[in-house]
């Protein structure tokens, strides 16, 4: 089936399908943004990640090699913990993989390790802000560091820095369920 085809049967799928490689790609674009453009602006947990859990890779084998050894294994349909193996670049031939179930367990041991490291850091400046928040409302000093902290991420953003409600909705996770092969997690 081409393309064409595919999209004429099911343009819901292709949509849904569409929206999820987006946020992923946007996810991890925003991450190599922010992780090496504006550290101080970094969500706060992006540096605490030892560098040897970063990997190169050159083939798509190596990457299901790497989740091998972690202990991950993507026919087990309990839920497991995805392995925080993180890789620098996708492997040169993972558009020539033919079998398309095959390349989005790929592109899934790719994208969500990171989804879910990004989550974590979006977590923790959540508790940061809301922890200021309830620090400033008891009548407590904010510090010059965790206003211009405040003031970066509203930034990031798009929000004014005192506009709570617009920021709480917008410091919030992805959620895995809407990256691909969402089967997965």
């Amino acid at each position: 089936m081409n393309a064409r085809q595919f999209l004429n049967r099911n343009p819901r799928t292709v949509a849904s399908a569409g929206l999820g490689l987006l946020t992923a790609v946007a996810t991890v674009v925003t991450w190599l943004y922010l992780d090496t453009r504006c550290s101080a602006c970094a969500p706060v947990g992006m540096h605490n990640i030892p560098t040897t859990n970063f990997a190169t890779i050159d083939a798509s084998t190596e990457v299901e090699a790497r989740f091998a050894k972690a202990g991950f294994d993507l026919a087990v349909a309990a839920p497991q913990p995805w392995p925080r193996i993180y890789f620098r670049s996708l492997p040169t031939d993972l558009g020539a993989i033919g079998d398309l179930d095959r390349r989005k367990q790929l592109f899934a041991l790719l994208v969500l390790p990171q989804i879910l490291r990004l989550n974590e850091a979006i977590l923790a400046d959540r508790h940061r802000m809301v922890s200021l928040w309830k620090r400033s409302d008891a009548g407590e000093d904010i510090a010059g560091d965790d206003i211009r902290w405040m003031t970066a991420t509203a930034k990031r953003y798009g929000t004014p820095p005192n506009d709570r409600p617009t920021l709480l909705r917008r410091v919030d996770i992805v959620p895995p369920r809407a990256c691909p092969r969402t089967g997965l997690y």
